[in-house]
C-alpha cells in the first residue's frame, strides 16, 4: 500500500446505515460498530433526533479517537432549506435550521460541517425556476451571490464553534439538480466567501455525474478543498441505482472503481490535501441496497481503497 502521509479514511454513517437516515434507529449500535473498526479514523454523522441518544453518542465518540464530521445534507433535503433562495424569509429559515444543526454538530465533537446549495434556479422544478439557456446565467449568478452571503454567515457561526463549513458539489442535471453544481462555479463561490473555515467538498461520483475531469477538478479547487468523498455512481437508464444513489463498489454498470479512486487520491496527495489546517477529511460514501449488508459493503469499500492505494 502506498504511504500517503496524513491519510485518514472515514465513512458516511447515515448512508452506510440508511435505516438511520431519519435521525432515528440503531444509531448508537452502528456508530459503535464503526468505532471498533480500527482501519477507520473518521466518521461522518447526520442529525440525531433524540437528546438522550445524542448524549450517548457524545460519550462514545469522545472515547473512540475518531475525527467527527457532520453532514447536514439529509436535513437540508428533508426540510427543503435553500441557502440561495430568492425569498429572504426562506433563506433566513434555512440559516436558522442549519445553525441549529451546527450546534448539534458541535455537541457531538464535529469539526467539519457539510452543506449543499439550493436547487438550480434554471431548473424547471426549482421554485421560480427559469427554463431556457438565455435566462439561466443571470438567474444563476444572482443565486450564487445569495449563496455566498449565506455561507459567510454560516462561516461566522462555524468560527465561533471551531467548525469548518464545506459546500458539497452536486450534479445539476441528473438527480439532485443543485445550483452548485459545476466545479468552476463552486470555486467562484468559495473564493467570494473569503473565509479560511469555508471551502468545498469534492465527491468523486458527483464529479463524474458533472462530467468533470477528476484530476483537473482537484487541481482547480486545490486552494479550497476541505473534504473529499470516495463514492460510486451508475448512469445507465433503468438501473435501480441510477444517479446519485451511492451504490456499492463493483455494482454492475459502475463508473467508479480502483482506477478512478486511485487517480482521485493521487491528485489529492499531489496538491497537498492532507496538509490543510482545516482539511484532509476523507470519507467513503456507500449505500447498501435492500438485499445487501452494511458490514459487507463497508469491507468491500475498504478493500477497494486498499487496492487503489497499492497502485500509487
Amino acid at each position: 500500500m502506498a504511504n500517503i502521509t496524513g491519510l485518514r479514511i472515514g465513512i458516511v454513517h447515515p448512508q452506510l446505515y440508511p435505516q438511520t437516515m431519519s435521525g432515528e434507529g440503531p444509531l448508537v449500535e452502528t456508530v459503535a460498530a464503526l468505532a471498533a473498526e480500527t482501519s477507520l479514523s473518521v466518521v461522518e454523522l447526520g442529525h440525531v433526533r433524540d437528546e438522550l441518544t445524542r448524549a450517548r453518542l457524545k460519550v462514545l465518540l469522545a472515547s473512540s479517537g475518531l475525527r467527527v464530521a457532520f453532514n447536514a445534507g439529509p436535513e437540508i433535503m428533508r426540510h427543503g432549506w435553500d441557502l440561495n433562495a430568492e425569498d429572504g424569509a426562506a433563506r433566513a429559515e434555512a440559516l436558522a435550521g442549519l445553525r441549529g444543526q451546527m450546534e448539534e454538530a458541535h455537541f457531538l465533537g464535529a469539526r467539519l460541517f457539510t452543506v449543499m446549495s439550493g436547487p438550480d434556479v434554471a431548473s424547471g422544478s426549482a421554485p421560480g425556476g427559469a427554463s431556457g439557456s438565455a435566462s439561466a446565467e443571470p438567474a444563476r449568478a444572482a443565486a450564487r451571490g445569495r449563496l455566498v452571503e449565506s455561507l459567510q454567515k454560516l462561516g461566522e457561526e462555524g468560527g465561533r464553534l471551531g467548525i469548518s463549513v464545506a459546500l458539497e458539489l452536486y450534479d445539476r442535471e441528473v438527480d439532485k439538480k443543485r445550483l452548485i453544481g459545476p466545479l468552476a462555479e463552486g470555486v467562484e463561490v468559495a473564493k467570494a466567501v473569503k473565509r479560511d473555515n469555508v471551502g468545498l467538498t469534492l465527491d468523486l461520483a458527483h464529479l463524474i455525474l458533472l462530467k468533470e475531469n477528476v484530476v483537473n477538478a482537484v487541481s482547480d479547487a486545490r486552494n479550497f478543498v476541505l473534504h473529499a468523498q470516495i463514492s460510486n455512481c451508475v448512469l445507465a437508464d433503468g438501473h435501480p441505482a441510477r444517479g446519485d444513489q451511492h451504490p456499492a463498489f463493483g455494482t454492475e454498470g459502475s463508473l467508479a472503481g480502483v482506477e478512478q479512486v486511485a487517480g482521485f487520491l493521487k491528485a489529492l496527495d499531489k496538491y497537498g490535501f492532507w496538509k490543510k489546517p482545516n482539511g484532509g477529511w476523507l470519507t467513503i460514501e456507500v449505500r447498501p441496497r435492500e438485499e445487501e449488508y452494511s458490514s459487507v459493503v463497508l469491507a468491500g469499500s475498504l478493500r477497494m481503497v486498499s487496492e487503489a492505494l497499492a497502485t500509487l
